[in-house]
């Protein structure tokens, strides 16, 4: 028999969290050791050369810095370090390869400057020392007039500098491509080019960010290193990476990394190796003194090992998720909201991920980008839509988690079935709208707004109202607000501390589950309550697909089934089916009829009468109100081919049954009533006979009363002989003998 409805749950653990909790964003320290390794080669030009000696200079290599400790440094051979490099110098080489090796063990910490007071922009004030990091340079084109055109688009009546340099970063990650192909260069492209193609990689996405601050006046350089990445583009977790910092009076410089979309911090695997006004600044340098001879030279091979990972680095912000309807039709659409709260003191931007089922696609990105003030809170959205090729016979319910950059997730979930709403992507969009409205109009907290209707469920015909009671929680007057339901309007005024009651007729609509808003607006409050109903038609329920010979056989079987087919939107409660069969019923009960129900019977031919055999299917049910509807139908099956002792045997059979079905009353009165026949029937045998009676009062009062002769059941004469009568009365039958 096929099930009515199941409920299918996805577990939350099958879902892809995108910054699920990781080591390599959440521990507090990492340790790993690098090993930088590359060799030249010699080439002689002539057969008489010489070599007097051979120099490396690096400057891409860790170093320390105030988040970065170097615990163990070693070089073969021996380099020295002077400043920014690090410099190696082999005399008078005599073999053509000449191989140096740095092997150096380094400890990052996951900190973050905190930036806890707005900084005005544009900047002033900018030390003379950090003028080169405001000015053009070869691939940080910033004096580009469509980088300059853009970069103020984007700043455009900003005069927080923090909140400037987030959206100039968070604009670079959303609209710019990362295209490894572009690797293929063999510098890499301006900043420019990147802005006209709209990709690039972390280099020229980083090149970017810098031009458009530095056409703002902001300072900020590149910086290079190595960082780990599980992303499935890479071969391998570690590797070459370049991000930035800017420079924010006052705290100094702050790492920003567009690719990964880190704003204002970095994660404790990027380990930071040169500061450089341009990306495309060389990082080893060779010279030599000789005659007749050049130099080949190879690239970097870096090697990066974990030592261990420690700590935890607890999570800064708070977060809620919801979903704006609970249940959806299949091919809705519904509204998922978080609020992201900052409980600190300092500013703190993230990229919020949203990880969802298969069966839940998403409008737009899976990942957004938020900044918040210090204690501060911003709500960001997603699109869904579930997939309309579902099974109609299963309830889903559909998980969504939510998860910030410092491993906080919220999870919520909401159910998708066939029989329930239906919400176009217009009707989520304008719900979206809604609500970054009342985000927006910070007054409306202030006013305490709730509706309902009379009646979730209701039948066709009935009347039904959507009452609204709202009240000014706030300490100002509420004054020309606006409450609308549907094509109605009232304008009500709230003092403070007051309530008020409005009430609306609720319109029918179509048969079917409902929501309808009710919206309540003025120029500083916006607010907006969904109610939902579900209008009822009356149930109905047919009796169809009935299968029934019309012909059995005493030694047979009869296979028959019946259909119950729902026919009406809404359910039918209570039911009693009852199948008769000859004036005895079988009875099924069920408490609601949500789909088509399928009866099957099988009866013996033996329990069959001879002749015609009536059998009828009826069902009894009630609507919500307690109403009660019947469905019947008739059928008959001939009993055939009967021989007499079969005849006998369906005759005692049926009595039999009969007698078996009779309730417990009717077995009483039954046995009351043949009781009393019996009694009375004594009674009547047993009543003295009355010309005797008077013959024998007679002689008694003669004083010579004649003998009389009783006989015995069996007729014999006594011990004694006694006469024979000629005559008894009939029906007068003696118990035992009596003597004369």
């Amino acid at each position: 028999m096929k099930k009515e409805v199941m409920i299918f749950f996805i577990l939350l653990m099958m879902l892809s969290f995108p910054a699920n909790a990781q080591w390599y964003f959440d521990s507090n320290e990492v340790t790993a050791n690098i090993r930088i390794t590359s060799d030249t080669e010699i080439l002689p030009l002539a057969a008489s050369h010489k070599v007097e000696y051979v120099g490396v200079n690096m400057t891409f290599f860790p170093k320390a810095y105030p988040n970065q400790e170097i615990i163990y440094f070693e070089t073969e051979p021996d380099a020295e370090l002077l400043g920014e490099s690090l410099k190696f110098r082999i005399e008078e080489p005599d073999e053509k390869n000449l191989a140096f090796t740095l092997n150096a063990d380094i400890k990052s910490t996951n900190s973050i400057i905190k930036v806890k007071g707005k900084i005005k922009f544009p900047v002033s004030g900018i030390p003379e020392g950090l003028a080169a990091y405001t000015k053009p340079s070869k691939t940080i084109d910033s004096d580009n007039p469509d980088i300059i055109r853009m970069a103020s688009r984007i700043a455009g009546g900003e005069d927080d500098l923090y909140s400037v340099v987030y959206k100039i970063g968070d604009w670079t990650k959303s609209n710019i491509n990362y295209n490894l192909s572009t690797l293929n260069a063999k510098t890499s492209q301006t900043a420019g080019w990147v802005l006209q193609n709209r990709q690039g990689v972390c280099d020229e996405l980083t090149a970017l960010f810098i031009a458009m601050l530095r056409s703002l006046g902001i300072p900020a350089k590149f910086i290079s290193g190595l960082a780990y990445t599980n992303s499935p583009l890479f071969d391998e977790g570690w590797g070459s990476h370049g991000w930035a910092e800017v420079y924010f009076p006052g705290y100094g410089w702050i790492p920003y990394d567009v690719t990964y979309g880190q704003f204002g911090f970095v994660d404790p695997t990027h380990f930071k190796f040169k500061e450089s006004i341009d990306p495309d600044e060389g990082s080893t340098f060779y010279e030599w003194r000789g005659s007749n001879v050049n130099l080949f030279t190879k690239p970097l091979d870096i090697k990066t090992r974990l030592i261990k990972h420690e700590g935890y680095a607890s999570p800064v912000l708070n977060l809620k998720t919801s979903a704006a309807k609970g249940s959806v039709g299949f091919g809705s659409y519904n509204l998922i909201e978080a609020e992201i709260s900052n409980p600190n003191d300092f500013y703190y931007a993230t990229e919020v991920f949203l990880s969802k089922p298969d069966e839940v696609g998403i409008t737009g990105a899976k990942g957004v980008s938020v900044l918040l003030l210090p204690k501060s809170s911003k709500k960001v959205f997603w699109i869904m839509s579930v997939n309309e090729n579902l099974n109609d016979n299963f309830l889903y319910t559909m998980p969504i988690a939510v998860s910030t950059y410092n491993n906080f997730t919220s999870t919520v979930s909401f159910k998708a079935g066939s029989k329930e709403i239906s919400y176009s992507l217009s009707d989520i969009e304008k719900l979206a709208g809604q609500k970054e409205e009342e985000s927006q109009k910070k007054e409306s907290a202030s006013l305490q707004f709730a509706c309902n209707a009379e009646k979730s469920q209701f039948y066709i015909g009935e009347n039904n109202s959507v009452i609204c009671r709202m009240k000014n929680l706030g300490n100002v007057y509420i004054g020309d607000l606006s409450v609308c339901y549907s094509d109605r309007c009232i304008t009500e005024q709230l003092g403070i501390s007051q309530e008020k009651e409005v009430l609306f007729d609720l319109k029918e609509g179509d048969v079917g589950k409902h929501e309808a808003s009710v919206i309540a607006r003025n120029s500083q409050i916006s607010k907006a309550e969904f109610i939902t109903f579900e209008l009822l038609d009356i149930p109905k329920i047919e009796i169809k697909d009935v299968n029934i010979p019309s012909n059995a056989t005493y030694g047979g079987s009869v296979a028959f089934s019946i259909r119950l087919a729902k026919k009406s939107f809404s359910d039918p409660l209570n039911l009693s089916m009852k199948f008769w069969q000859n004036g005895i019923a079988r009875e099924f009960r069920l408490a609601r009829l949500v789909h088509d129900k399928d009866f099957e019977f099988t009866i013996d031919g033996e329990r069959l009468k001879s002749g015609s055999n009536m059998f009828v299917a009826e069902v009894l049910y009630k609507d919500g109100n307690g109403n009660i509807y019947e469905e019947k139908k008739e059928y008959l099956i001939e009993l055939v081919g009967l021989t007499f002792g079969q005849k006998t045997k369906v005759f005692f059979y049926q009595f039999g049954l009969k007698i078996a079905y009779l309730d417990i009353k009717t077995l009483v009165i039954m046995f009351i009533v043949a009781s009393i026949a019996f009694i009375l029937t004594l009674l009547y045998t047993f009543r003295p006979d009355k010309e005797e009676e008077g013959m024998i009062e007679d002689e008694i009062k003669a004083g010579h009363p004649k003998p009389r002769h009783i006989y015995t059941v069996d007729g014999a004469d006594d011990a004694a002989g006694d006469e024979v009568g000629e005559g008894v009365d009939e029906g007068k039958i003696g118990a035992g003998k009596i003597g004369k």
